[in-house]
């Protein structure tokens, strides 16, 4: 659970954003697979997170991002308007990353994120409770979903 910008217009500030995949714009997987290994987040979490917010009543875009590690480096302006063509909703710094060590190792995981801005602004004065209220809406929905998912393993090991 972290926080995002997005490429479109249709997500809002404080919007919650549950992730389906990411465009790896960053070095740091890179060290433990290669670039052309996808990343990806384990599919029952990332549903436990859909059916969590849906329980729960809470907006919450799903769809792909682009997680890249050198938050202040310049940025293409032409790459961004293809990634936001291809349909890209959140952009961070960690979800590639997370899902590639993930998938090396073994292990679960997803993410989620509250977005901090709009598809024209980052990070504006204007938004910050908002977002604040994103966050609290993607903890919610990630404490639901981490419990759902701990029941099932319980039940699944029984």
């Amino acid at each position: 659970m972290g926080s995002c910008g997005t490429y479109q217009e249709y997500v809002d500030c404080g919007d919650v954003i549950i992730s389906t995949g990411t465009f790896r714009a960053g070095g740091t997987a890179n060290n433990y697979l290669p670039v052309e290994f996808p990343a990806v987040p384990n599919f029952e979490l990332t549903d436990a997170l859909v059916r969590a917010a849906q329980g729960l009543g809470l907006k919450a875009h799903v769809g792909l991002g682009s997680a890249g590690d050198a938050f202040y480096a310049p940025r293409d302006p032409n790459m961004r308007q293809v990634l936001k063509q291809a349909g890209l909703v959140s952009g961070e710094m960690e979800s590639d990353t997370l899902f590639v060590i993930a998938s090396l190792r073994g292990w679960r995981a997803a993410a989620l994120f509250a977005c901090d801005g709009t598809a024209t602004q980052t990070k504006p004065d204007w938004c910050e409770a908002a977002f604040k209220q994103g966050e609290e809406n993607a903890i919610r929905i990630a404490l639901e979903a981490m419990k759902s998912v701990a029941l099932a393993d319980q039940g699944a090991s029984q």
